[in-house]
């Protein structure tokens, strides 16, 4: 008679019946089903977050960063007016006229995020006009606490009640990309305030 298809492996006391998956992933030496490697692998490619910088490192350093290119425009604008060279301007003021921006924005960001009042907001951005304010203002805002703790709009914070708390969440949820547009934005801003050149020659 002819013969059969051939009997299956026998099966010893410790083996099991497991089915082979539809779509095996190999991940460190172990191949997973596709569910699990969806469930598990891309949640920390596609939401990075703000985890090691805190609010109030964030703030200090836009602060320091302040303070030290009002540096650099003070001393341009020495060698400015004393006839030495003008380029100390041209470089001191495109560094501080940069570091601005960025600095108005973490007053904004952090301001949002951490629930400042509006004054409170009004004032940061203030003390960036004076020469070296925003280093006191910054300790003054650390000495109420409105620094401290993990972001307000972060993965474990509340729920944005907003369209700009929830653009802010997005930025602290996904801060590569969001440092990527942010600066697109200061660059685009930047170069239309060079091309404006200084205020008193606005509109001539």
């Amino acid at each position: 008679p002819p013969a059969g298809p051939p009997p299956p492996p026998p099966r010893g006391p410790g083996t099991q019946n497991v089915p082979r998956p539809a779509c095996p992933f190999t991940f460190c030496g172990e191949t997973l089903p596709l569910s699990r490697r969806s469930s598990s692998a891309p949640a920390h490619l596609g939401q990075a977050e703000w985890t090691a910088v805190t609010p109030k490192l964030f703030f200090k350093t836009f602060a320091i960063a302040e303070t030290i290119t009002w540096t650099l425009l003070i001393i341009g604008m020495i060698l400015k007016y004393t006839h030495v060279t003008e380029i100390g301007v041209r470089i001191g003021g495109g560094i501080h006229g940069f570091v601005f921006i960025c600095f108005v924005i973490a007053v904004i960001g952090v301001g949002t995020s951490q629930m400042w009042s509006k004054k409170r907001i009004a004032t940061g951005l203030g003390s960036a006009i004076i020469p070296y304010a925003t280093i006191p203002f910054e300790r003054s805002v650390e000495k109420t606490g409105a620094l401290e703790g993990d972001w307000g709009l972060g993965a474990n914070g509340r729920t944005p009640r907003n369209w700009f708390e929830k653009l802010t969440s997005w930025a602290i949820r996904s801060p590569l990309l969001a440092i990527g547009v942010g600066v697109i934005v200061v660059i685009a801003i930047f170069s239309g305030l060079l091309f404006l050149g200084p205020p008193g020659e606005w509109g001539k």
